[in-house]
């Protein structure tokens, strides 16, 4: 703290007035220095090592959050052929995951999310280079892990709501959704997704 001190020995009453108008002078100017300091910037939002607005390459020089299999790859998908990738954004978005082939079959792969359970296929969304939108899923009972793990990061939700949706045999199963809304985007947790045994998370940029 910025400290003005000062004395007048004209007698004590002035000398006590003069030493509290300069305390006052100085708290004014640390409040003024103090307001005029830019707020630090918002983090971006980031899951496993992917922050949300880092570029395709420096996804792609990104270590395997996990243990890699010896044919790993890194499998980017701009012609958006899947439901997911058309429902993410217009044509210039390239859809990527981690994934090994074997023969002709190319295998989405998944990495530890807790202890527990596993992230599930973890999809990554660009769009001009950028990385917009991450998504994967997880076991319906990491659903208390999850939104404690998203609440010390961000604290309390902004939002919880609670609907249905219809599984494949038409049964009505409750579900609900947790958002945060923050300075540089949204954290969603749907439980269950439209696989009845699986939650969905999602980090979008504003």
């Amino acid at each position: 703290m910025l400290r003005l001190e000062g004395e007048v020995r004209l007698d004590g009453v002035l000398g006590l007035s003069m030493r509290i108008g300069l305390a006052g002078v100085a708290a004014l100017f640390e409040a003024n220095a103090l307001a005029a300091s830019p707020s630090p910037p918002a983090p971006m939002l980031q899951f496993d090592g992917a922050r949300l607005g880092m570029t395709l390459d420096q996804w792609k020089a990104l270590p395997f959050p996990g243990v890699a299999p010896a044919n790993l790859l890194r499998v980017c998908t701009p012609d958006l052929a899947s439901s997911r990738a058309a429902a993410a954004g217009p044509s210039r978005q390239v859809e990527c995951s981690y994934a090994t082939r074997y023969g002709p079959e190319t295998l989405v792969q998944s990495f530890p999310l807790t202890k527990r359970f596993l992230a599930r296929a973890p999809h990554y969304f660009f769009s001009q280079n950028r990385l917009v939108k991450i998504e994967f899923r997880t076991s319906v009972d990491a659903f208390d892990d999850v939104v404690a793990q998203f609440q010390k990061q961000y604290g309390a939700a902004s939002r919880t709501s609670r609907d249905d949706v219809r599984a494949g045999d038409g049964l009505a199963l409750p579900r609900v959704r947790v958002l945060w809304r923050l300075r540089k985007g949204t954290v969603e947790v749907t439980d269950p997704s439209s696989v009845p045994n699986l939650l969905e998370v999602s980090l979008a940029g504003a």
